[in-house]
């Protein structure tokens, strides 16, 4: 989901379980770490998050560990590995990986695989979209970080010091929304793929939403979903995303045929980080 919603469900991150300390005898061995600029600057984490405005966050420099992560085809498979690897190299352990907002998460593995291979694409097989010529190429990255304005939205709606989005609609209700995280992204596809008929906005109101008025009953809140007036579901649609920061990796591709350009966005999946010479 790249053109999509990318923000963060607080009870997520409580789920810490599963991230242990390393063991005694590995944590005598010294690993660097380095500091990740967050795009969401933090505003959007609920105030018990340890990221809650916070504009950084502490990743460990990549191991030959996170290499057999990002290479495990079982787990490249079962869509998990950047998940693994997230687990593996956020340094605070409060910190559930799931509970990372998108930007946020984009921008941490872009870093690591910069710092530990640069940013070139080695791309083994390109097709020119001009001239149809195939060829290897070596091409550079480049991020762009969009954030809109907050203020310019600030009569429709705005992030609250909880993290939520928070809307007043014409009918004076007020509705709060998460941004997506990792967590509610797996929801939202999973609710998709099982309900292709049913339009995006819709999915996206039943799995952010977490109040609307007085009522915070999951069931009650479906039924009251129904109910917003179309210009308040325009008004929705139009803001939502435009609220929430965005962290794209581009590479320009010169065809060595024709000289043609192509601009294309770089998905910052495992596979991303073996395009490497």
């Amino acid at each position: 989901m790249r053109d999509n919603t990318r923000r963060l469900n607080p009870a997520a991150y409580k789920k810490q379980s599963s991230r242990a300390a390393p063991s005694s005898q590995v944590s005598d061995v010294p690993v660097p770490s380095f500091f990740v600029e967050l795009p969401s600057r933090g505003i959007y984490y609920p105030q018990d998050h340890a990221l809650h405005n916070k504009e950084t966050i502490e990743i460990k420099e990549m191991t030959a560990k996170e290499e057999e992560i990002l290479s495990s085809q079982e787990l490249i498979k079962e869509k998990v590995a950047i998940d693994r690897f997230l687990d593996s190299v956020v340094v605070n352990l409060d910190i559930s990986p799931q509970s990372l907002l998108l930007a946020d998460r984009d921008a941490i593995v872009y870093e690591s695989r910069v710092r530990s291979y640069g940013n070139k694409l080695h791309l083994l097989s390109y097709e020119c979209p001009a001239c149809q010529a195939k060829q290897k190429t070596t091409t550079k990255t480049t991020v762009k970080i969009q954030q809109e304005d907050l203020s310019e939205y600030e009569d429709i709606c705005f992030v609250n010091e909880d993290g939520k989005i928070e809307f007043t609609f014409s009918n004076g209700m007020n509705l709060q929304c998460n941004p997506v995280d990792i967590n509610l992204e797996s929801k939202i596809i999973k609710q998709i793929q099982e309900n292709p008929a049913e339009s995006f906005i819709n999915v996206i109101l039943r799995t952010t939403v977490v109040s609307y008025g007085d009522i915070t009953d999951k069931k009650e809140l479906k039924t009251a979903l129904e109910t917003i007036p179309a210009r308040d579901s325009k008004k929705f649609r139009d803001t939502y995303q435009k609220m929430l920061p965005q962290y794209r990796a581009w590479t320009k591709i010169t065809c060595k045929e024709c000289d043609h350009d192509t601009e294309s966005e770089v998905p910052l999946g495992a596979e991303w980080f073996w395009l490497v010479d």
